[in-house]
């Protein structure tokens, strides 16, 4: 599969690599990688994955001026399959995950930079779009045990994660819904993941269509239901 150039890449070998996974949603799909592109102190690069939208996703992208890839897979398989796809497109050091109709503040990846020294991988802190409801735990790191009944920290918009661990250990293709909480828990099992607490993302609950059939509902954690 072909990646096909929207545009010149700024760098040959960013720090980081933002994977948007993508499926139907060309509005949403604007604002998201226009978020993506307006982080602040950080080389970077963007993929988005198309998981095979019936909708042609790429005009949304033709107006956007900046370093950014499109790659749209040959069948639908998912949201994990087109995250796969997106680290193994990837040439930065580190692997962030943005949903197409979540929107990242300016300052998240700088934040998660600052925090994840030391680590493999850094979460954070959410805010909903539709309502001025924050979602922040009280913590520096989430280690295993506190993943045992759920996820409640955040979905995958808020993973900043080293790209090679990503490369040995991919996302499972076969889950339908607690994907997010899947990928948290083996993280967590090898070393505790850092997390800052502050709103870096804006996350949009809804009932639009969805990459995946649905999303996982642990503990406070709001869902995506398609």
């Amino acid at each position: 599969m072909k990646l096909n150039p929207i545009e010149t890449m700024a760098s040959d070998t960013p720090l980081i690599t933002v994977v948007i996974t993508a499926f139907n949603r060309p509005d949403y799909l604007q604002s998201s990688v226009a978020s993506a592109l307006a982080q602040e102190g950080v080389d970077l690069e963007i993929i988005v994955v198309d998981d095979c939208s019936p909708t042609d996703l790429q005009p949304a992208l033709a107006g956007l001026s900046g370093p950014v890839r499109y790659h749209r897979m040959e069948r639908n398989g998912g949201a994990n399959r087109a995250r796969n796809e997106g680290v193994r497109q990837a040439r930065g050091r580190y692997v962030a995950f943005l949903d197409d109709d979540d929107i990242w503040l300016p300052h998240k990846l700088q934040r998660q930079l600052q925090h994840l020294a030391g680590a493999t991988a850094c979460i954070c802190g959410f805010r909903l779009l539709e309502k001025d409801l924050v979602f922040v735990r009280p913590i520096d790191q989430v280690d295993a045990t506190a993943l045992k009944l759920g996820n409640p920290y955040c979905g995958m918009s808020g993973l900043l994660c080293e790209r090679q661990w990503l490369l040995q250990n991919p996302f499972d293709e076969t889950l339908d819904n607690g994907q997010d909480w899947d990928m948290f828990v083996r993280l967590a099992r090898q070393a505790p993941i850092r997390y800052v607490a502050e709103p870096l993302f804006r996350y949009r609950r809804g009932s639009h269509d969805s990459i995946t059939t649905t999303e996982a509902t642990p503990m406070i954690m709001p869902s995506k239901v398609s």
